[in-house]
C-alpha cells in the first residue's frame, strides 16, 4: 500500500526536523506516546534502532523505529515495524512562501492484508501530521 500526504506548517525548516526526533517532547503532540528506548546507534541518526513505547487503552504497545537516512532539515526516511506490519515513511521538508511544506510518501507492507482501507490509513497519517503541525504552531509560533 502506497500513498502521499502533505501538510503546510507555519514554522522554520530547522524546528520541524528537530522535533521529529525529540522523544522528550513527543508526548506533547502524540498523547499515547510513553517513552523511547534506544537499542542501537546514535539517537536521530541514520542506522539507529529504537523502540517507541505507547500506552493505549491501558496496554503497552511497542513499535520498532529504524532511521534509514537523515538529511535534515530537508529529508529523512524512517521505518516502523510492529506485529507483521512494516511502514516506511519518506519525509520531505520544503521551504515555500507560507511556511514549510511537509510531504510524506508512505509505504506499508503487511504479512496479512489489513482490515481497513487505504483511506483510513491515509487519514491516520494526516491526523498524526496535523498533531505535530498544531503543536509547532501553538507552542513554537513564528514571530
Amino acid at each position: 500500500m502506497n500513498y502521499q500526504v502533505a501538510v503546510l506548517i507555519d514554522t522554520n525548516i530547522h524546528l520541524i526536523g528537530e522535533l521529529l526526533f525529540d522523544y522528550e517532547k513527543m508526548p506533547l503532540w502524540q498523547p499515547q506516546f510513553d517513552h523511547f528506548e534506544r537499542v542501537d546507534g546514535e539517537q536521530g541518526q541514520a542506522g539507529s534502532l529504537g523502540k517507541l513505547v505507547y500506552i493505549q487503552n491501558k496496554q503497552r504497545i511497542v513499535m520498532d523505529e529504524y532511521i534509514e537516512s537523515v538529511d535534515l532539515p530537508h529529508h529523512c526516511v524512517i521505518l516502523y515495524h510492529m506485529d507483521g506490519v512494516t511502514n516506511r515513511c519518506e519525509n520531505y521538508f520544503e521551504e515555500v512562501l507560507d511556511g514549510i511544506l511537509w510531504t510524506m510518501d508512505v509505504t506499508f507492507d503487511f504479512e496479512i492484508p489489513p482490515s481497513i482501507s487505504v483511506e483510513q490509513f491515509k487519514a491516520s497519517t494526516y491526523q498524526s501530521m496535523m498533531s505535530l503541525k498544531q503543536y509547532i504552531e501553538t507552542q513554537h509560533p513564528i514571530h
